[in-house]
């Protein structure tokens, strides 16, 4: 009897020392499985497309569609439609329809979709997010402005030489605003900009999309607060654009509006694109889908 209670004794270190073990693998198997997958995660995003200028390709949704966890209905229904890299598209519906939420899915914020968002012949998924980032610019109505000056509000505190920055002011329309100040660039702005109009703060945020580079330009109701003449310069401001734009607006400007490649309809989750000669006056059209359009001739 006391030689038994050692041995049970030693059992009782030996299953434990098993036990310990087992647990000591399961850690050291745990860290080893998320080295594993932090590798696989760093692989799979070394190994998405990098290249910018997808995003200035030819955009290609394929059975496009989309809808919110608590909506009863989608707000995309398997959308097929292709635009031309470079083009310049309107994009029409009545309000609510969904027009943001393509806006979201094109920049990549929105992921949950089903079918395939491409660009120049590359799916969505596989670019890489700073990529995306990079090559898409979105212009809201409401445009964010720093306390600082008009330079690092354009520039968004990244260096740019002179000749890119002057660039941007060319194309964004900004050269006579900052020829009336004696400062210029360097023009000190209030908080959130407020010493400027509306149509200045959008030719800064235009200006932001040109000095990145920008491929891609989503732009969401930027005219929609802004008066019919200045309404007018801005939109033609963004067809003169070198990048592919994308454009919510309810707006119709006589002789500007005309200048896009072509109308993208959203109605009741389905995607229709026109030419947009056909959309504007196209017999039985015209009153159809321009109803309670803000008309400006």
């Amino acid at each position: 009897g006391n030689i038994a209670w050692p041995l049970i004794g030693l059992f009782g270190m030996r299953n434990r020392l098993i036990a310990s073990n087992k647990v000591f693998q399961t850690l050291l198997s745990s860290g080893e499985d998320a080295a594993e997958e932090e590798k696989s995660t760093a692989e799979i995003a070394s190994n998405k497309a990098k290249d910018i200028d997808l995003l200035g390709g030819d955009i290609e949704l394929r059975g496009l569609s989309y809808k919110f966890e608590d909506a009863s209905e989608p707000v995309l229904r398997h959308a097929d439609i292709i635009l031309k890299g470079g083009g310049k598209y309107l994009l029409k519906g009545v309000s609510g329809a969904g027009k943001t939420t393509l806006l979201n899915l094109l920049s990549g914020a929105f992921r949950d979709y089903e079918g395939d968002i491409n660009y120049g012949g590359v799916p969505l998924r596989n670019i890489d997010e700073t990529t995306i980032n990079d090559g898409t610019a979105i212009i809201l109505q409401d445009v964010f402005l720093f306390e600082t000056t008009i330079r690092e509000n354009i520039c968004l505190f990244k260096e740019y030489t002179d000749e890119e920055i002057e660039r941007a002011v060319r194309l964004s329309g900004l050269t006579s605003l900052l020829e009336k100040l004696p400062l210029g660039l360097e023009t000190e702005l209030s908080e959130d900009g407020l010493n400027l109009s509306g149509g200045e703060r959008q030719r800064i945020s235009i200006a932001r999309a040109i000095i990145k580079r920008s491929r891609l330009l989503l732009a969401d109701e930027v005219t929609s607060a802004l008066d019919p003449d200045l309404g007018r310069e801005i939109e033609q401001g963004i067809l003169n654009l070198p990048m592919t734009v994308v454009a919510i607006s309810h707006r119709y400007y006589a002789g500007i509006s005309e200048q896009y490649d072509g109308v993208i309809e959203l109605k009741q989750g389905k995607l229709a694109l026109y030419p947009t000669e056909y959309y504007f006056n196209g017999s039985g059209l015209t009153q159809a889908q321009t109803e309670g359009e803000d008309r400006h001739v």
